[in-house]
């Protein structure tokens, strides 16, 4: 919620303390009952007594006033009078606007175990997904006490129709325990419910996952340019999702060459780099060919653009006979002899006339 905006909740209070302040000096007579059963898993004041007033949108907005959690399935709770006019003070109500009578407490029912499914019913979509907040935001201030607190921390998990009528009766989350160190996978963690009276608990296994660091760029970086250690940083991406074949550490593409135009805040994967050319397509380049401990030099011309490491394309300047050779520097290549296919190996040994360097 944004700071500043209301809840629905908030808006129903402060209509019903305009309508009191505006009222005669008695505004509303409530008479507390014996004992109530809610038919939700909040108990509102029109549950625990008769309203009545002149104006029917105040007597309305009284009944509909939320007081507390209804107890769990099977339990009670005793509520004193006095204890309902505190909430109501605590809502923003003038307690003298209002003439209270009847009983000075009352008994809270909670729902039947059999009487569950037909008293509370499937919960709204959109109080499932209050619980599944109120969950997911224990959980995480468990999390940040016993293993410290990271931004970058998800947990998943997923929460039944019993199990989110449990937590939405309640009204809250006491307490989360258990798991274990390294606070990472599936963990089994136990949750204290407020239930008001003995605490309510229940297992939950949670699934943790970190977001680690990836490489972000940051500022754009043509096609062909080298990527220096300016160029980019270590840092979360803002889609909290990993993407795929990212770089982890600033290492991995300091001095690679971008094959296409990164933008700024891009996260940097395999298929935007690579490493810098050394020889490119009509070069005339330096090669050498091994053969146990002689190593002959001589120059041909490149047929491929190639990194270091890779096979590229070459041929001989006097018959163009091309063979393929290991990019070893600027320019320069490479042929093990003994490690080449036959055919290769002898049209080595057969074209390359240059002398012999060792």
């Amino acid at each position: 919620m944004r700071r500043g905006s209301l809840t629905r909740g908030q808006v129903r209070f402060a209509v019903l303390a305009v309508l009191l302040a505006a009222a005669p000096a008695v505004a509303a007579e409530i008479q507390i009952r014996t004992e109530c059963r809610p038919g939700g898993g909040v108990v509102t004041l029109g549950d625990c007594a008769d309203i009545r007033s002149t104006n029917p949108q105040e007597a309305t907005a009284l009944a509909e006033l939320e007081l507390l959690p209804a107890p769990p399935v099977g339990q009670t709770r005793l509520v004193r009078a006095r204890e309902i006019q505190d909430i109501m003070l605590l809502r923003g109500i003038h307690l003298a606007q209002c003439r209270f009578g009847g009983s000075s407490q009352l008994t809270v029912y909670g729902p039947d175990a059999d009487a569950v499914p037909a008293a509370m019913g499937p919960l709204a979509s959109t109080a499932v997904k209050r619980v599944e907040r109120q969950l997911r935001e224990a959980v995480l201030a468990y999390l940040g006490q016993v293993a410290g607190a990271d931004e970058a921390r998800q947990v998943e998990f997923s929460v039944a129709d019993e199990l989110a009528r449990r937590v939405h009766a309640a009204g809250g989350v006491r307490a989360v325990r258990g798991g274990q160190p390294p606070w990472s996978g599936t963990q089994s963690l136990e949750v204290v419910l407020d239930t008001g009276q003995q605490p309510e608990r229940f297992r939950m296994d949670v699934h943790i996952q970190m977001t680690p660091k990836i490489v972000i760029s940051t500022r754009a970086i043509p096609r062909g340019a080298v990527i220096t250690s300016a160029d980019v940083v270590l840092a979360r991406h803002a889609a909290g999702r990993l993407p795929a074949d990212c770089f982890l550490a600033v290492d991995h593409v300091v001095g690679s060459e971008a094959v296409q135009t990164i933008g700024e805040g891009a996260a940097l994967d395999s298929k935007m780099v690579r490493t810098p050319l050394l020889v490119r397509r009509g070069d005339i380049v330096t090669v050498y060919a091994r053969n146990g401990a002689i190593r002959v030099r001589t120059t041909a011309r490149a047929r491929d653009d190639g990194s270091r490491n890779e096979l590229v394309g070459i041929e001989t300047l006097t018959d163009r006979q091309v063979f393929f050779a290991k990019v070893s520097g600027i320019r320069e290549l490479e042929i093990d002899t003994p490690r080449a296919n036959a055919a290769t190996a002898a049209m080595a040994d057969r074209r390359f006339s240059g002398r012999v360097v060792e």
